[in-house]
């Protein structure tokens, strides 16, 4: 199998995986100062000013940041999303790259994968050089190969699905019939002992006008509804549904509230 992932992002989830969020942060916040000089900082040294910046509307927590000069020597730091990472580094050549990942639930519940970045750069001001890494979405290929090569206990932090995985959600949803179009109305006419199926009448514009479409109420990406049309009565598209029950974090639109899988089995539908 040809590896997908970048040795540095390899590196990355294996510091995540094999030390988890509490260790990180105690170390991080072991630091008594908010710059963090690298051990192998030799000079003449450089300072590097790291801006962490996530695709489109997604809003992580924290984000671990791998640095790695020219001899593959990697170090990794854990940095709350927002927040600006003062580094101390030898002159020279670095791959910067970053996992972007959401805010746990709850004490048992995992982080969700949102974002993978990784840059080159050539650090070498004697002032505060400006360094960014922009996160993107994880590729297919990505996401399969982190399954692949995760520890049999598993990965410690949910990965988004494929495309393939929400197609095949989709055609099971249509297969349940759960999305199948409603039957044809029956109207019994005057006189007639059995009723005729015929579709009832087109509304008229005015009648148009006074529907309301409905859209999903659930956000898995803080800030931006779903925009998937729902019957009415029901509040939550299948697709959230089947991410819920995935144990995905999926979250009321309206208050930002995680929605918990007790709740969906007392919706409709």
């Amino acid at each position: 199998m040809v590896d997908i992932l970048t040795p540095l992002m390899g590196v990355l989830i294996h510091e995540f995986v094999s030390r988890g969020v509490d260790a990180l942060f105690r170390d991080r916040a072991r630091a008594s100062v908010d710059v963090v000089t690298l051990p192998d900082a030799q000079p003449p040294v450089a300072h590097g000013r790291v801006q962490l910046v996530a695709p489109g509307a997604l809003r992580p927590y924290w984000v671990l940041v791998g640095i790695t000069n020219r001899v593959g020597t990697t170090h990794c730091i854990p940095v709350l999303y927002g927040e600006y990472l003062d580094v101390t580094v030898s002159r020279g050549e670095y791959e910067l790259g970053a996992m972007f990942l959401s805010k746990s639930a709850g004490f048992d519940e995992k982080p969700r994968l949102m974002a993978l970045g990784e840059t080159y750069d050539v650090i070498a001001s004697g002032g505060l050089q400006s360094l960014k890494i922009f996160g993107r979405y994880p590729s297919d290929a990505e996401i399969v190969e982190m399954r692949a090569q995760a520890p049999a206990s598993g990965l410690n932090f949910i990965l988004p699905p494929t495309t393939a995985d929400i197609a095949r959600a989709r055609q099971n949803f249509r297969l349940t019939g759960a999305g199948q179009r409603p039957a044809l109305a029956r109207t019994i006419r005057p006189g007639s002992p059995t009723a005729s199926p015929r579709l009832r009448a087109t509304p008229s514009s005015s009648q148009l006008g006074k529907v309301k479409i409905a859209f999903c109420g659930a956000t898995h990406t803080r800030g931006v509804r779903c925009q998937t049309v729902v019957q009415s009565g029901r509040q939550i598209c299948f697709l959230h549904r089947w991410m819920i029950a995935k144990g995905k974090s999926v979250f009321w639109f309206d208050s930002g509230r995680r929605i918990l899988p007790e709740e969906i089995r007392r919706l409709p539908g």
